[in-house]
């Protein structure tokens, strides 16, 4: 094996070298994977949006939403990169698959921060109810 071989870039190259049969199990859960993220997802999430009541939705939940569509499609994007990449080794598609990637780290994180904050938001809420609900009970004798 010449370490010089630029068809060792490929993100797979090692494995592959000696497992062609691996290519087409690979294309396919890639192929089938972007398109569910960026096609049939977009029109599901589509329609969950339309149906939401928007008026009652709390800010947080727009975001986390939305943000969740944003890292879905990142994650399909990643998918179609990495089949791109199995059969195509340049320059260009590299910087894109990287940049790709951070995109999708950031989108994650920010995801992950949202989530964080509507959970705490949750906590608080379900532990005031619990506690008023508690003093509500001592103060009218029923508990």
């Amino acid at each position: 094996m010449n370490n010089d071989d630029p068809t060792l870039l490929l993100p797979h190259s090692f494995c592959l070298l000696d497992a062609q049969w691996l290519v087409w199990p690979l294309d396919a859960g890639n192929l089938l994977t972007a398109g569910a993220y960026l096609l049939g997802f977009p029109f599901c999430s589509y329609a969950v949006w339309a149906a939401l009541p928007h008026a009652e939705m709390p800010p947080i939940a727009r975001w986390l939403f939305w943000l969740g569509v944003a890292f879905v499609y990142s994650c399909g994007m990643g998918h179609l990169l990495d089949w791109l990449t199995t059969h195509v080794a340049t320059w260009g598609l590299y910087q894109l698959m990287a940049w790709q990637r951070v995109g999708t780290g950031l989108v994650s994180w920010a995801f992950v921060l949202c989530l964080f904050v509507a959970s705490r938001d949750a906590t608080l809420l379900v532990v005031a109810r619990l506690v008023l609900g508690r003093m509500l009970r001592r103060q009218t004798g029923a508990g």
